[in-house]
């Protein structure tokens, strides 16, 4: 065997290895991803569970929410909003603040 062919083996594997890393990167922000969205799957699958479970309390809270009326409903909803928005940013910036460490 020449050590140009031999050369030209190295240069393949070494082709070969860096796309391989590049593969198992992106293979990992996918899996990421994917994570992401079956968290969001899995708590509402619980969600529907939890009203499953307890049939009388979903349909007290859906009657509360009908007496509420629309005003005082849009209002409530604005301010959960405004709470669970700055719930997260406190979640971000501590998560954050850890991997900083």
């Amino acid at each position: 065997m020449s050590s140009d062919h031999r050369a030209a083996i190295a240069q393949r594997k070494a082709e070969l290895v860096s796309q391989a890393a590049a593969q198992r990167a992106a293979i990992i922000d996918i899996a990421g991803q994917l994570q992401d969205r079956m968290r969001v799957i899995d708590r509402g699958v619980s969600a529907l569970g939890m009203i499953k479970a307890h049939p009388v309390l979903a349909g007290a809270g859906v009657a509360v929410l009908l007496m509420l009326g629309r005003r005082t409903l849009m209002r409530w909803t604005g301010r959960a909003v405004m709470l669970w928005r700055g719930w997260r940013m406190l979640q971000s910036m501590w998560h954050g603040r850890r991997l900083a460490r």
